[in-house]
């Protein structure tokens, strides 16, 4: 392929989806290797759509955000071709290698903090990613850099400001409430959807369905009572603390979504619960060692505070304090909250209290309520009930 800065050598097809196919090409100036994206010419619109959306992103620090490098975009015999940087390998087809074996936390932990970085410098610009699910999560080299991810795919990335009600984005399984629902869209889509995420890791299959949107509300809408031991038995309250995560990123009422910068500051990501164990603890050691993986965050844009679950649930919106149709119980209130907040002062952050060994929920599980086809053990209805209403501390 020839354009008129540069000529490209395709080496191999790499993968083939809706929208085109991606080829490892060389970069003949450099010696470089590339992905190039060719789009599908009935598909012209949206690949130019896609070239906007990677100019915008652009005025980012695109290694330092996660997001993968854009170099250039050209016509090729009516094609629309991208050029990105050549990473090695989605996380679905990764998941897919492992043959049924789930991430474990600390693995899902890195990843959720790469992602969420991502997220955060996206919607500092205002724009709505779309589309995050395993795919377009790439693996920078596992090999050199374990863990290391960057976010690919801006085909359905929009500015907040032309996301009308209505507009169709996300994969199915990854598609958050409002957009189902036809209520206004904003950045918080992008968190229920690496909520999702979150979710295939751990149990290594999809939270919601695949094919019917129906069904996916059905699910969300008839998620009751409390679950076993079934995600809580990994010691050290870790699964607490990314379920505890997990829940406040599956809020169905977006406005009492965490935002990418409240996330960044959860006990799950920032690890302070485990600055108690034991530095001799394998868990601990292994934690810290895969965090490594993430680019040190910039000291000027430190996390100022924590924010637990009920400041989130209760004071971040002054129009939710008013509305009290989804707020929890004040039983649930306590066995969500996400910790020992913290204050910001000169020195630093300082702990207020110490809530991390809190363990309150109901005695009983509430009797599930379940549509016309039921749920039965095992279902993923009952598997996100599991997930939803756990032993958050």
């Amino acid at each position: 392929m020839n354009w008129k800065s540069c000529k490209y050598l395709v080496r191999n097809l790499m993968g083939e989806g809706t929208f085109g196919q991606v080829a490892r090409c060389l970069r003949l100036d450099t010696m470089e290797n590339v992905a190039v994206k060719i789009v599908r010419k009935e598909f012209t619109c949206a690949g130019k759509k896609e070239v906007r959306a990677l100019q915008e992103v652009s005025i980012l620090d695109l290694n330092k955000s996660n997001l993968v490098t854009f170099f250039e975009s050209f016509m090729h015999k009516g094609h629309v071709c991208i050029v990105v940087e050549k990473l090695q390998q989605s996380l679905h087809d990764f998941m897919k290698e492992r043959k049924g074996t789930p991430l474990c936390v600390s693995e899902i932990r890195v990843i959720t903090h790469q992602v969420l970085v991502a997220l955060k410098a996206l919607k500092s610009i205002d724009v709505v990613h779309g589309d995050i699910k395993p795919d377009n999560i790439m693996l920078v080299n596992h090999y050199l850099q374990p863990y290391r991810v960057k976010l690919i795919d801006f085909g359905l990335t929009r500015p907040v400001s032309t996301l009308k009600r209505g507009t169709v984005i996300q994969a199915l399984a990854y598609r958050a409430p409002e957009v189902i629902l036809g209520l206004p869209i904003d950045e918080a889509a992008d968190m229920w959807s690496l909520g999702c995420v979150m979710a295939f890791f751990y149990l290594n299959r999809h939270l919601f369905p695949l094919r019917c949107e129906y069904e996916v509300i059905r699910n969300i809408v008839q998620i009751r009572g409390q679950p076993s031991d079934l995600l809580l038995d990994d010691g050290i309250h870790t699964n607490k603390a990314f379920l505890s995560l997990l829940k406040r990123m599956l809020a169905v009422d977006s406005i009492k979504r965490l935002t990418p910068t409240e996330a960044l500051g959860h006990r799950f990501i920032t690890m302070r619960h485990l600055s108690k164990e034991p530095e001799s603890d394998p868990y601990v050691t292994l934690s810290y060692e895969n965090m490594k993986a993430c680019p040190s965050q910039d000291p000027t844009d430190e996390i100022s505070c924590f924010v637990t679950s009920s400041e989130v649930s209760h004071g971040r919106e002054s129009t939710a304090s008013t509305d009290t149709t989804d707020s929890p119980s004040p039983a649930m209130d306590s066995a969500i909250d996400d910790g020992p907040p913290a204050t910001a002062d000169e020195e630093g952050l300082t702990w207020t209290h110490d809530a991390a060994s809190s363990d309150s929920a109901p005695d009983k599980p509430n009797e599930f309520i379940s549509g016309s086809s039921g749920g039965s053990p095992g279902s993923m209805i009952d598997i996100f009930e599991k997930v939803f209403y756990g032993h958050f501390t």
